[in-house]
C-alpha cells in the first residue's frame, strides 16, 4: 500500500453533501472524541477534471485517558452514485 496524500473538500459545488460530525464517548477522565468526515470529495480530483467521482469517509479518535489518537479508515474510495431524478 503506498500512501497517498490529497486535500478534501465538499464533493458538491452547489450544494452541502459532505458532513464532519463528532461525538464524546466516556465517563471524564477516559473519554473519547470522535470526529468523522462523511462523504468528503478530493481536491485533485475536482481541480484536474472538475468532477467528483470518488468520495471516503473517515474518523479521528481522539483518547483523554493517554493523549494519544487513531485515524480510521477504510482503504478504498466509494464511487459516488448520481441519482437522475428523471426516470
Amino acid at each position: 500500500m503506498v500512501p497517498y496524500l490529497s486535500d478534501v473538500m465538499n464533493a458538491s459545488e452547489t450544494e452541502v453533501v459532505s458532513e464532519i460530525n463528532y461525538q464524546v464517548d466516556g465517563e471524564e477522565g477516559s473519554r473519547i472524541v470522535k470526529v468523522e468526515w462523511k462523504n468528503v470529495g478530493f481536491y485533485d480530483e475536482f481541480a484536474a477534471n472538475g468532477t467528483f467521482n470518488n468520495i471516503t469517509n473517515f474518523q479521528l479518535w481522539i483518547y483523554e485517558t493517554d493523549n494519544s489518537f487513531d485515524f480510521r479508515f477504510r482503504t478504498e474510495y466509494h464511487q459516488r452514485r448520481i441519482i437522475d431524478s428523471r426516470i
